[in-house]
């Protein structure tokens, strides 16, 4: 399902993907932050971005953070199940703050405009992570290089227990 370019500050990190299971960061962000910053090569990704903008063609593969509706006036948030090290980089080249949190100081500063083009990033949304999980594993289990065998074997293996994805 595609979805329209979707705002950062509605987006948060997946928690439960297998690649985080170290991390041992609940779901804190900048904890989060920071370990994907010191383990997962976000550098490579936000100087990317920074030169080439980010890809529309890479949606990110998101879902509602809440099952309950959202009350009146209060926004929703997504959870990006595919994409958290793309939603990283972006959230720290958009944010100095962020970026001396992490001690991410190789990154450049970008321009007005160009953090304006990263305000909003195209999504593909999907209601539940059983519905995202079909195209998501297939995706992980034939492009895994990199991950640690901790992380593979949670998708090749018990991905969908770890993802909570009911059987049937």
């Amino acid at each position: 399902m595609e979805g329209c370019p979707d705002e950062v500050d509605q987006l948060i990190l997946d928690p439960d993907n297998p690649r985080l299971a170290s991390a041992d960061a609940g779901t804190d962000k900048k904890a989060l932050l920071k370990f994907m910053w010191e383990e997962m090569a976000v550098d490579e990704v936000a100087l990317s971005i920074a030169a080439n903008g980010f890809f529309q063609e890479e949606p990110l593969l998101i879902i509602p953070a809440a099952e309950k509706p959202k009350k009146d006036g209060e926004e929703q948030k997504y959870i990006v199940v595919e994409g958290n090290r793309r939603l990283c980089a972006v959230m720290l080249l958009r944010d100095p703050k962020l970026r001396e949190f992490v001690k991410a100081t190789d990154l450049p500063t970008l321009t007005q405009k160009q953090i304006a083009d990263l305000d909003n990033l195209p999504v593909s949304i999907y209601d539940t992570r059983k519905e995202l999980w079909a195209y998501f594993g297939f995706r992980h289990i034939n492009r895994r290089q990199g991950m640690g065998l901790r992380a593979e074997g949670q998708i090749r293996g018990h991905g969908p227990r770890e993802y909570k994805v009911p059987p049937g």
